[in-house]
């Protein structure tokens, strides 16, 4: 795997002694595939493999609209991808102020359900969410975690979005006679398909 030089993921150590990672950007033009692509090298160059490791399959992992795309990959009929991923792997939580959170789905014993429950391993790992990508088991500077955070949030309104724009053009009604469109304007993800397309500093 080569080493990503527009975004770079470094160890560092904690006031508590435990080891964690932080952030360089090395280039305004880095993007949001630059910053997966630098956690990536650090997972395989500092980390221990987890294969077969379940811990984070466990935990709540919210969609984005990009997540949809590379979902979709593994989905037969797209007429209406964000639809269809949902209905395949999701699960829409709408509380009674119209605030929407879209995940992963759970299986009865809490696992995602994209988890090879024999192996222990995720049956659509070149494919899975951001949440998934940029998770490690171990601390994160807070500036990775604040862009993490602002992706999801941004991606999970764009999902909101793009679920909308497909139920005007005839998929079912899952969202857009619950929840009032106004309260989820464009992001700085709005019509992107690929992390390619989302620059860092647009984010933070």
């Amino acid at each position: 795997m080569d080493k990503c030089n527009n975004v770079t993921i470094v160890p560092i150590t904690l006031k508590n002694g435990q080891i964690g990672c932080q952030m360089n950007i090395n280039n305004d033009l880095a993007t949001v595939a630059d910053f997966l692509a630098a956690m990536d090298y650090f997972a395989v160059t500092y980390l221990a493999d987890c294969y077969g490791c379940d811990g984070c399959c466990h935990e709540r992992a919210p969609l984005t609209s990009i997540d949809i795309t590379n979902l979709a990959k593994i989905v037969a009929n797209c007429d209406y991808p964000a639809h269809q991923v949902i209905n395949k792997f999701g699960d829409i939580f709408i509380d009674a102020n119209g605030i929407v959170d879209i995940t992963l789905r759970r299986t009865s014993n809490g696992s995602c359900n994209l988890l090879c429950q024999t192996g222990k391993y995720c049956l659509a790992h070149d494919h899975r969410p951001f949440v998934c990508q940029s998770h490690f088991c171990i601390a994160r500077s807070d500036e990775i975690e604040q862009l993490r955070q602002t992706i999801v949030n941004h991606g999970e309104n764009e999902l909101v979005r793009l679920l909308s724009a497909e139920e005007a053009k005839g998929a079912p009604l899952i969202i857009s006679n619950i929840i009032d469109l106004g309260d989820y304007p464009p992001t700085p993800l709005a019509g992107t398909k690929s992390w390619k397309e989302i620059n860092i500093k647009n984010l933070l």
